[in-house]
């Protein structure tokens, strides 16, 4: 994990750490106009990351970036 800096002006800056979390796979056809056709064959893996925000205070927090539950 990064060390915590301190700025020129005294102020303190946070750690940012990426954890990779899973990995999704799905049709190249949703990420590219130009994907193939073929919804089940043409797949790739993706990486799916959260991220780890330290505050000097020692408060952190968690953003994940996973994917909203469905709703039908």
């Amino acid at each position: 994990m990064d060390d915590i800096h301190q700025m020129k002006d005294g102020s303190s800056t946070v750690a940012v750490s990426a954890l990779p979390t899973g990995q999704l796979a799905h049709p190249d056809r949703w990420l590219f106009e130009d994907g193939d056709e073929n919804l089940m064959q043409a797949r790739q893996l993706y990486p799916v990351y959260s991220f780890l925000i330290e505050h000097p205070s020692g408060r952190k927090i968690l953003f994940d970036l996973g994917l909203p539950k469905v709703r039908p």
